[in-house]
């Protein structure tokens, strides 16, 4: 990824006002989209710090706070296969769930799920768990390699950043095991209304 591009996200979500519930509530999403992803669940991308495997590992290598540790690896690999995917197309000026919540993500003591996420059914659930109303949203079908714009849906300048990270973690819905998909938004041109 192209350093410009990681400073506009990185831009736009530092300039998000956050309360402190909705700071946690994002990441609850946030963490459970990093631990479906991982090797053993859905397998969305290539990261193992979560599993078992890699808590072992990261045990030994760190034994102060392997934990901790592991969600920062786990994040940053989310990250990463976000930005290539979505570099890839050319799609530029763009947010996920994953920006929104990144800079959140070093003053938490949120915890994802420690069990592999092992199917689409059971990632519904959790995130239904956590947002009922997530079934009432209609979303666009994605597109070429899993790019999911929902910019129409999220990228209102008036809704709250809980409710734009809502709806990016809707998105995730629609992958499937080894398919991931990328839910992203268009950020505002400048000096548009």
């Amino acid at each position: 990824m192209n350093a410009s591009g990681r400073a506009e996200r990185t831009i736009l979500a530092q300039s998000l006002s956050w309360s402190r519930a909705d700071a946690e509530y994002a990441l609850k999403l946030a963490l459970l989209v990093v631990r479906a992803g991982a090797k053993d669940s859905l397998g969305w991308w290539d990261d193992e710090a979560l599993t078992q495997a890699g808590s072992l590992a990261l045990s030994r290598l760190f034994p102060r706070n392997p934990g901790r540790t592991a969600i920062r690896l786990a994040f940053r690999a989310a990250q990463e296969r976000h930005a290539g995917v979505l570099t890839t197309a050319g799609v530029t000026q763009s947010t996920t769930l994953l920006d929104l919540t990144g800079s959140l993500m070093e003053s938490t003591a949120l915890a994802p799920p420690t069990e592999p996420i092992t199917s689409p059914d059971e990632f519904r659930t959790h995130l239904m768990t956590l947002v009922p109303k997530v079934k009432e949203l209609t979303l666009p079908q994605p597109g070429a390699s899993g790019l999911l714009d929902l910019t129409a849906l999220a990228g209102h300048p008036n809704q709250s950043p809980l409710e734009r990270a809502t709806i990016l973690a809707a998105g995730y819905l629609l992958a499937q095991k080894g398919n991931p998909v990328f839910p992203f938004t268009r950020l505002e041109a400048k000096g548009s209304p």
